[in-house]
């Protein structure tokens, strides 16, 4: 099984080790990639627990109402809506891994030796 802190680490050192050595084709395809997972885990966890919620919503109903009353309680338009909030969601944290990564490293690459005058 893949450790997740185990993967993050090595994804950083890899990203760190192509900036350093100039390897920009391995630089800009680990920083897409990683944007991109980044993005598609925050969607999947925003769907993941807003759908534990909608689906505890619905077993509240079920045992409030019934089960005459719970086929009335249509779930449709709260799970249109989590997509309507975690889509852009996902969105903008990819915009931001992408802008951000750049910068990131520039940052990190500025590591020159300082002389006395």
């Amino acid at each position: 099984m893949v450790q997740f802190a185990d993967l993050v680490r090595s994804t950083d050192v890899a990203i760190e080790t192509a900036w350093r050595a100039r390897d920009w084709g391995t630089f800009v395809k680990l920083w897409l990639v990683t944007a991109i997972g980044v993005a598609v885990c925050s969607l999947l966890l925003i769907l993941a627990g807003g759908a534990i919620l909608i689906e505890g919503n619905r077993v509240y109903h079920l045992f409030k109402a019934g089960t005459e009353g719970s086929a009335a309680f249509n779930a449709m338009p709260l799970y249109a809506g989590l997509w309507n909030f975690a889509s852009p969601f996902a969105a903008v944290t990819a915009v931001v891994g992408l802008v951000s990564g750049p910068f990131m490293m520039i940052g990190k690459g500025g590591h020159s030796e300082k002389t006395e005058s």
